[in-house]
């Protein structure tokens, strides 16, 4: 791992010598994919164009932040800012609309890389569980019909495992993480 991680911080380093013209790119690019962006622009403008759209974006955004924190949790995720202090962010439908959302998504997960706040492996990895969930959650039917009770049910049964988990993990990290060094 310490192998795929140099190298992230590499590329990092190498992103940030080589594209720093497009530092404000990069920036507009992690702000504009923030979650809080996702909750409060991109939901209320897909859900007025598109009611359907709409509420798949809110599950997906959901489930993935989700499956993000968990995943964050068992694999100890680790940030290139946490490496090295030189960064210089140390710490902080048609065939068009498709290349144009591929265009967008590329440019996150460069900025991503760039601000130093993900790995390499971490932007693949997360770009491979969003489509995954969005590709779950496009033939899930029920999500247009929920009630605000399975909404309900379905945040505590989310928030309940995130914290048992959490919990579970914190019991037994000290023996995991000896097996792991």
């Amino acid at each position: 791992m310490d192998l795929l991680h140099s190298w992230g911080v590499e590329l990092v380093v190498h992103l940030q010598t080589t594209h720093s013209r497009h530092e404000g790119l990069f920036s507009l690019a992690s702000t504009v994919a923030d979650l809080h962006t996702t909750f409060f622009c991109f939901f209320a403008i897909w859900f007025h164009l598109r009611r359907d759209t709409g509420i798949r974006l809110i599950w997906v955004a959901v489930l993935g932040d989700w499956v993000n924190m968990v995943l964050k949790w068992v694999l100890f995720g680790e940030r290139p800012y946490w490496w090295v202090h030189e960064t210089r962010f140390y710490g902080a439908g048609p065939v068009g609309l498709w290349m144009l959302m591929l265009l967008v998504v590329l440019v996150v997960c460069m900025s991503r890389v760039y601000m130093a706040t993900h790995f390499p492996h971490q932007v693949v990895a997360g770009v491979l569980t969003g489509v995954l969930l969005a590709e779950v959650v496009s033939k899930e039917k029920w999500i247009y019909s929920a009630s605000m009770k399975k909404y309900f049910y379905t945040t505590l049964f989310l928030s309940s495992f995130a914290v048992g988990f959490n919990l579970l993990l914190t019991a037994v990290a000290v023996g995991w993480m000896d097996m792991c060094l």
